[in-house]
């Protein structure tokens, strides 16, 4: 296989990983509502929305790898850096792009899971082993 055909399949399958991320999105979005998939096309509003969630997000996604992956290949098989700056540069560029999350999510940020592991440690909950008894004892510990 010719560079040219390898390039082309690279992006359809950077797309088709970038639209199904996307659309695992869009079913959560509508999992956070209740707990179904009705608010992605029950209305027609609900599904020009979900359709526009959709592409919006593949294509932003798309964009996203497409610059990572032309940055990856210009750093060569191994990604070693020429210039120590570049490497510094980028580095700050991913923590700039981080601060938003993490002001979002100020002081911390648990999932639902983490809760109910939170009960258990502290024997609010039945002890089951459907939660990592290592992961509920670090839970536990930081909690203190």
């Amino acid at each position: 296989m010719e560079q040219g055909q390898k390039e082309t399949w690279k992006s359809i399958i950077r797309f088709v990983v970038c639209l199904l991320i996307a659309l695992v999105w869009l079913c959560g979005r509508s999992f956070q509502i209740d707990n179904t998939l009705n608010h992605i096309a029950s209305t027609n509003r609900e599904l020009f929305v979900s359709i526009l969630f959709v592409v919006a997000a593949t294509f932003g996604l798309y964009l996203v790898v497409t610059y990572i992956a032309s940055k990856m290949s210009k750093w060569g098989r191994y990604g070693n850096y020429t210039n120590k700056r570049n490497y510094v540069i980028e580095v700050l560029g991913v923590g700039l792009a981080w601060i938003p999350y993490m002001i979002a999510a100020y002081p911390g940020y648990m999932v639902v899971d983490s809760w109910y592991e939170l009960e258990q440690y502290w024997g609010l909950e039945t002890f089951t082993s459907h939660h990592p008894p290592f992961h509920i004892l670090i839970l536990g510990v930081c909690s203190k």
